[in-house]
Formats: structure tokens, sequence, C-alpha cells
């Protein structure tokens, strides 16, 4: 376990815990401080996630970062994922546009979908109470790394896509050098304990600039 949403981000463990995806790709030329700084980012997002979904849910939900890698899109193989290639996933895809542009993926098991939507309702839609959760996970993130940029974003309409993860991520028709930032998230949500991965999907060039403000915002 690493960052938790309501305790300070530790360097030590970000440093530990951020790798390039070794899969015959070529490498992402990311630096020690840079993985510290994405791991912390990261971080900053879920936490501000889990303050607003404790406001508007039924329960608190505590979100902690475990692990933090990053590969492309076309050379994650295997250990770039942290979900299996082949299972179905209860995946929210939510697309953003702007100056800062992408897509970010929150797949977690039908069953601990199903799991965190009970703990969280205050309806009988348990579908809507899932997508409406796990977005606001989505669209925090995406507002922390907007605001590291200083640039505006406005985002879409997430919607539910059933599929394994990288299924999942193919309906965005990103091309294969898109950077994947892929993050395996634990949330507890009163007595439910669950995992949730988390892709966020980044052009290169948008990559970079991120890179830079957070090398940036680290002095």
């Amino acid at each position: 376990m690493c960052l938790d949403a309501s305790e300070p981000p530790s360097a030590v463990c970000a440093e530990r815990s951020v790798r390039s995806s070794d899969t015959g790709a070529p490498a992402l030329n990311i630096s020690l401080e840079q993985s510290m700084a994405i791991q912390l980012w990261v971080a900053e997002g879920v936490a501000r996630a889990a303050d607003e979904l404790s406001e508007t849910h039924a329960v608190d939900s505590r979100i902690q970062v475990d692990e933090t890698r990053c590969c492309t899109l076309g050379n994650c193989g295997p250990d770039g994922w942290f979900s299996s290639h082949d299972d179905v996933t209860a995946g929210v895809l939510l697309s953003f546009h702007g100056p800062l542009s992408g897509d970010v993926l929150l797949c977690m098991e039908p069953e601990q979908a199903l799991a965190w939507s009970q703990a969280g309702s205050t309806s009988h839609d348990l579908v809507r109470t899932y997508v409406d959760l796990a977005s606001g996970v989505l669209n925090a993130v995406v507002k922390s790394a907007a605001e590291e940029l200083d640039v505006a974003t406005e985002s879409g309409v997430a919607e539910l896509v059933e599929m394994s993860a990288p299924g999942c991520l193919i309906q965005t028709h990103a091309p294969s050098d898109t950077v994947v930032v892929c993050s395996r998230l634990r949330i507890r949500a009163g007595r439910q304990h669950l995992t949730a991965d988390l892709y966020l999907l980044l052009d290169p060039k948008l990559m970079s600039a991120m890179l830079g403000a957070l090398s940036v915002s680290a002095h």
C-alpha cells in the first residue's frame, strides 16, 4: 500500500512504485523525480475524489494508490496491465477535450463494482450509482492534470463498458504511441475493501508537457 487519500504521500513509496513496463517497447524517458511526481499527481486526484464522493454518497470512500506504471498503448503487454487481458470488467470510460484531451478508464471486477455501488447507493439504480462513483474518480484525476498544466478541459459523459481493460481502451481508437498511466487503486467503502484499476491515456506531446509541469512544481 502506498498513498492514502487521508495521509501525506511518501516520496520513498512513490520512488519504489512507479515504473515503466518493460515489454519490448521503446522505454519511456521518465526520470526518478518525474516518476515520483506522477505518483503524487495521481494520489492528489484520488484524494480529491474521495472527499467529493464522501459528500455526495451514502458512505465514506477512502482511496489508496498501490502502484503506478507507465507504458505506451501499443506496447503495454501482459505486465503493463493490472487487469487480465481476458477478464470482463465493469469499466467506466470518460473522454475529455480541450487543451488537455484524452481518455480515462476505471475498471473493476463486476462483483466488486456491485459491492461499491451497494455501499454508496441512495437509490435502487446500482448501475447508475457505480457509473457516478467511477466518474467522480475519473473527473478528479483529470482536473488534477489540468491544474498541473494550467489549462482548461471539458469532460464528456461517462459510459459503462463491459469488456476487458484492453478491450475498453480499444474503443477509444487512440494511436499505439499513446502514453498510458496505469494505477492500481484500493477502495474502502464502509466495510468493503475493493480494488480498481485506473488507465489514463495521453498524447505523447501532452505527456511531455505534463512531465515538465510536474518537474517544475516539484521545485
